[in-house]
């Protein structure tokens, strides 16, 4: 009769952990939108990142030569003008210098071939923002 009883616990105590640790989530990022989705996550920790966009333009009107951006070490070029003082439509025009990075604030230098032309000052990227910034001169 002992050994049956001890069976019983055993048996109670193992169908307690196999239910305990099968009905447990994994933790992790569940929003889609975030750069660290896990699709196997079934419950959120609070661990999304998220990245935005800046793009920097300049107007046709501004009368501007090839403009180089420097943000966080990485240089690109502003090759052709925006011909509406309004600015690009969308993040990704063709010939703006544009740029993707986690959410935070950071700090850009720009200068223009050929002229005295430099810029310097700060943004914020937001999440899965679009940010648009014009340099005039």
């Amino acid at each position: 009769m002992k050994k049956v009883k001890q069976l019983l616990i055993a048996i109670t105590i193992g169908f307690f952990a196999i239910t305990t640790t099968s009905c447990s989530k994994e933790e992790g990022c569940t929003d889609i939108t975030a750069t660290n989705y896990d699709s196997e996550a079934g419950e959120d920790d609070g661990s999304c990142t998220f990245n935005g966009k800046v793009t920097f333009w300049q107007y046709s009107g501004d009368s501007f030569n090839t403009t180089t951006v420097t943000v966080n070490g990485t240089t690109k070029s502003i090759t052709e003008d925006i011909t509406t003082t309004s600015g690009p439509s969308e993040c990704s025009t063709s010939g703006t210098a544009i740029f993707e990075f986690p959410t935070g604030t950071y700090t850009y230098t720009a200068s223009e071939s050929g002229t005295n032309n430099t810029w310097t000052s700060s943004f914020e990227i937001t999440k899965n923002g679009c940010h648009k910034r014009r340099l005039k001169n």
